[in-house]
């Protein structure tokens, strides 16, 4: 899918699936209508015989040469373009490539249609917290953003609440449905500020607070989505927040004596509550009594 104003990478592998050594390859691609060409380049494998390829602005054509490419072997180019603002949403913009050598009498064509669209979605989401223990709050904030040039309507933002969590708030926008565990934000228009690398550019947030009964080691995960009249929805990031459980509970005692040295038949007086007499048995052993 392309989006108007948004730059597109196109990436042409040229393999040679013979034995025998290939020469003088000429990759020729025809930038179509509606895209405007930005730069070239090569990847890995055999190097053409200029990093950038050579475009001609009137024939609105791209050229790289290979001096050869050995049999088995492979050699990557390729082009960027922008579409430009005033093609129509729906439009195809297909575009091809041919590729001669050595030796063939006709070239090898291949070719790719892309949609362009009004524009694409865009949603982050973010937590104040990647630990949380029982009991505390995190807070979730989904941004999001259009990144095509012409408005949206209908905007939808959606996040259910996850696993091992309460719903505690959501900001004015959103609605939260008890039965489903989902926060709605009916956003309406979105349109791309001017200026703004990243579109229309907003925020919406709400708030959970983590069960009292977790496992151990379980993960908080949670995602968003959003959706618009003129698109197909978007999911965000995958939000994952690590429950850490309570330390253990440790009882530390101390105990002291009142005599360092005691006979047969002394009071021994253990603080803070508890009094013990030496026993005349083998060992030194003590009973207890109160």
């Amino acid at each position: 899918m392309l989006i108007p104003g948004e730059p597109i990478t196109y990436v042409i592998t040229v393999l040679n699936a013979g034995d025998q050594e290939l020469h003088n390859i000429t990759v020729v691609e025809n930038v179509p209508p509606g895209l405007t060409y930005l730069r070239s380049g090569f990847g890995p494998g055999v190097r053409p015989s200029r990093p950038g390829g050579i475009y001609d602005p009137d024939s609105r054509t791209l050229k790289w040469e290979f001096p050869a490419i050995a049999g088995g072997e492979s050699g990557v180019v390729s082009f960027q373009v922008r579409v430009n603002n005033d093609v129509p949403p729906g439009t195809i913009v297909g575009n091809e490539v041919k590729v001669m050598a050595d030796g063939f009498t006709e070239p090898v064509i291949d070719g790719v249609g892309v949609r362009v669209n009004l524009a694409k979605l865009r949603i982050r989401k973010d937590a104040d917290k990647d630990k949380v223990g029982p009991g505390e709050e995190v807070r979730y904030t989904l941004s999001y953003w259009s990144s095509g040039n012409t408005p949206l309507t209908g905007v939808r933002l959606t996040d259910v609440v996850p696993d091992y969590t309460k719903f505690s708030w959501v900001d004015e926008q959103g609605n939260y449905d008890e039965a489903t565990r989902t926060i709605t934000w009916s956003v309406g228009d979105l349109a791309r500020q001017a200026g703004s690398a990243q579109g229309g550019f907003e925020e919406v947030s709400f708030g959970v607070v983590i069960d009292n009964e977790v496992p151990n080691g379980a993960w908080i995960i949670n995602t968003a989505r959003i959706v618009s009249d003129q698109t197909e929805p978007e999911e965000s990031n995958r939000m994952v927040t690590a429950f850490i459980p309570p330390e253990a509970p440790a009882i530390y005692l101390e105990k002291s004596v009142d005599k360092t040295l005691a006979q047969e038949e002394d009071v021994l007086t253990l603080y803070p509550d508890l009094h013990q007499f030496v026993s005349h048995r083998p060992g030194n052993q003590c009973r207890d009594y109160r």
